[in-house]
């Protein structure tokens, strides 16, 4: 979308440019009416009058609208075409958290200023089971596995066991005691499971006329081990524990019966993506070309913490920076890349933080406004004064926010652009360039360059993909002529 500081020049074609026709295609095949919640739709776009320009596309239910792609560009013969991962909408997380089979009507909106076109409607569908899992915390997810009657072979069921899993529960493993503590999934919410350690509870029924058998679990880095004809010793990862005894060999079965597995995660796999596989035999012992199982369940635990950061401006004075008249002061920001907001608290309670980027920010904001258009606040985290400490968001938008249209947005979520601190709500709060004599209320590079934004912000590679938790810590200042001065402790 374009910023609101857009000249004149191109309110013409501003006129004339519209959205035509939306079409969404499933990834190898045709339009569809259902979809599963990890299919990634095609989008494509018919503008007028937009080339070189860009447009926005939301995920509707209702009156819900999510944004679910930004910025989607749109070519030189009027085409915006943009990939779909349905995996990381709220409605998908909704229909996973309340384990529900399919979702109500949904569309995707494409949007360019105050133009809306509409794709035609389809409903999103749970046909796996699969959970998320970071660094630590695990982010878990469940949904029902749809019965299909297609996984039956009419030629030899009788002799095939063909069990069905349901997953139960999921609990977490408390570290010291191995005791299961407290269950992961409630009824409408979900919680956070450890990093390391996890119980799941299974009910069995059956699909098949062969009621007893054998379950081998396996968990890999394989994404694919059902289709492996071989799996060597080194992509077999962790530890399986059935009902508290090592996973030495298959999981008898007889009757519809509940039954437990612990695992445990090795610090080394703690970056990987794990699979946890499910297969189904009437021999005890698994065969070296695993030609005698039957794949019945995968589970997938994806490190999402790949794809985040908390950022942390302190109150630590990194250096002072003389600029002709007046000086001030740098301070230390910490950024950690790579980890969610609940690892950063965690990491923090348990003196664990790692080594990590630094950058520097100024925290005063001496600007006046001449023409009175504004009143500085006579409190210190009023209008115009410094950013009060608190925990925020931190948001980049390549054109800019607002008429000024600075790339770097602080704000309460990323939805809004407001902050409601402890001296009033305050709003349109920025990072951008200059000192703190060119400051409203914002933080600034310190540096009179604009590329210094883009520096400071290619040290958060996700901050183009996604908002990012912004930490504003405490500082030493006192009141000078009537604006906000850092000061250093006393030593």
């Amino acid at each position: 979308m374009r910023s609101e500081n857009n000249t004149e020049s191109t309110a013409f074609k501003e006129e004339e440019a519209k959205i035509l026709e939306l079409s969404l295609f499933k990834t190898g095949s045709g339009r569809q009416t259902k979809v599963s919640y990890q299919d990634t739709l095609k989008a494509f776009v018919e503008c007028q009058g937009l080339e070189g320009d860009t447009i926005d596309l939301y995920l509707c239910q209702g009156n819900e609208k999510t944004i679910i792609c930004q910025d989607v560009l749109v070519d030189r013969y009027g085409i915006a075409e943009t990939s779909i991962p349905l995996l990381s909408s709220d409605i998908t997380t909704d229909l996973i958290i309340n384990q529900e089979k399919e979702s109500g009507e949904v569309y995707i909106a494409a949007v360019y200023n105050d133009q809306e076109v509409k794709s035609d409607t389809f409903k999103i569908t749970s046909e796996v089971v699969t959970f998320e899992r970071g660094n630590s915390p695990v982010k878990v997810g469940v949904v029902e596995v749809e019965e299909k009657e297609e996984v039956l072979d009419p030629i030899d069921e009788n002799d095939r066991f063909l069990p069905k899993l349901q997953i139960e529960s999921i609990n977490k493993i408390d570290k010291e005691s191995k005791k299961i503590v407290y269950c992961i999934i409630n009824e409408n919410s979900t919680e956070v499971l450890d990093r390391k350690s996890m119980s799941i509870q299974f009910s069995v029924t059956h699909l098949g006329n062969c009621k007893e058998g054998f379950i081998f679990p396996i968990i890999s880095t394989i994404p694919d081990v059902e289709k492996k004809d071989n799996i060597e010793k080194e992509e077999l990862v962790d530890k399986i524990v059935i009902d508290g005894k090592p996973n030495t060999e298959g999981i008898i079965i007889s009757g519809e019966i509940n039954f437990r597995i612990d695992i445990y995660l090795k610090e080394k796999n703690i970056d990987k993506d794990i699979y946890i596989d499910f297969f189904s035999s009437t021999d005890s012992i698994m065969k070296d070309n695993y030609q005698n199982l039957d794949h019945r369940l995968k589970i997938k635990m994806v490190n999402k913490n790949k794809e985040d950061a908390v950022v942390v401006l302190t109150g630590e004075i990194s250096s002072e920076q003389n600029n002709g008249d007046n000086c001030f002061f740098m301070y230390k920001v910490k950024i950690y890349n790579g980890i969610c907001y609940d690892d950063y608290e965690d990491y923090t309670n348990k003196g664990a933080l790692k080594e990590t980027d630094t950058a520097e920010l100024t925290r005063d904001a001496w600007k006046s406004d001449k023409k009175q258009k504004k009143k500085r606040s006579e409190e210190r985290y009023g209008s115009l004064n410094e950013i009060p400490p608190g925990v925020y968001f931190l948001s980049y938008n390549s054109k800019g926010y607002g008429t000024i249209g600075y790339k770097l947005k602080i704000s309460e979520s990323p939805q809004n652009d407001v902050i409601n601190g402890v001296d009033g709500i305050r709003d349109g709060l920025r990072i951008h360039s200059y000192f703190p004599k060119n400051s409203f209320g914002c933080l600034t590079t310190g540096i009179n360059k604009k590329s210094s934004v883009d520096d400071f912000r290619k040290k958060i590679p996700i901050l183009t993909k996604k908002s990012v938790h912004f930490i504003i810590k405490e500082r030493m200042a006192e009141k000078e002529n009537g604006v906000y001065v850092g000061v250093k402790l006393a030593e």
